[in-house]
């Protein structure tokens, strides 16, 4: 198992215990290798790694490290996606899925799972296993074990299905609440009319009759880049304080290729010309 993410971060959790509780081999990335894309191929292949999760950042550029096509080609076919590079479980999280990069994920591993989970209710909550031929955006599955899982109204209500409304996540791996911060727990742990407590993650979804929850996006400005949440809001804020500057906004924005990056726009106050 390949053990890449730092030990602050809440997945690093099943890369340490899931092996060790199973007998396996941990391989550890180096702070060099997790940034390498590289270095982190070979070693994923110098020390026969079978099972990896990442973001889908991490993904692609592991993916066009070890040879494969990036995942702005498109969905790549059997025994075409890595190069040479294969796993038996590959694992994806932290940020939504592009449908090519689940062709990709599909063609290196014997299996690929989409995980959906926020550290609020201990790493992952909701899973959906990727597989060949799928279209359409990529879904966030059903709940795991153990795990709870609802498409809310404003009012704390069950939303009709394929009505969207805020996903709301209970059951064993709910935390007690935000340390030190009572008014946030307050706010974003609740208790539903059912008497269940939930925690409010602020993501949209909708659920189908199939019983499959499908992300939307955020009911705020929110965002996910490198599996890291950042509040656009406060990068505009800071960005208002220099004296040159007359108003500024942050968004998410997607290259050529497809990839996530932070953007600002900024209104020039008119005395800086």
């Amino acid at each position: 198992v390949l053990a890449l993410t730092s030990p602050s971060f809440d997945i690093a959790v099943l890369e340490l215990f899931l092996p060790l509780l199973t007998g396996a081999r941990v391989v550890v990335a180096s702070p060099a290798d997790a940034v390498d894309p590289q270095r982190l191929a070979a070693l994923v292949r110098s020390e026969g790694v079978t099972v990896a999760q990442a973001t889908p950042v991490t993904w692609q550029h592991l993916l066009a490290a070890a040879g494969g096509p990036s995942a702005g080609d498109g969905a790549a076919g059997a025994g075409d996606g890595g190069g040479g590079l294969r796993l038996r479980l590959a694992l994806c999280g932290g940020e939504q899925v592009p449908r090519a990069l689940a062709g990709q994920l599909c063609a290196v591993a014997g299996e690929a799972w989409n995980m959906y989970g926020p550290t609020e209710t201990t790493v992952w909550s909701l899973v959906w296993r990727l597989t060949p031929g799928q279209q359409g955006p990529v879904p966030i599955g059903r709940p795991i074990a153990n795990t709870t899982a609802w498409v809310m109204d404003p009012q704390l209500r069950p939303a009709p299905l394929g009505v969207p409304g805020e996903l709301c996540i209970g059951g064993a791996g709910l935390a007690n609440g935000y340390h030190g911060l009572p008014a946030l727990t307050r706010a974003r742990f609740v208790t539903a009319a059912s008497g269940e407590r939930l925690y409010r993650t602020g993501d949209l979804a909708r659920l189908t009759d199939d019983g499959v929850f499908h992300f939307l996006g955020r009911g705020d400005n929110q965002v996910k880049l490198r599996g890291h949440r950042i509040e656009l809001d406060e990068i505009s804020a800071v960005l208002r304080r220099h004296p040159a500057v007359a108003d500024a906004v942050a968004v998410l924005r997607a290259d050529d290729a497809g990839a996530p990056h932070l953007v600002a726009y900024v209104v020039p106050q008119a005395a800086a010309g």
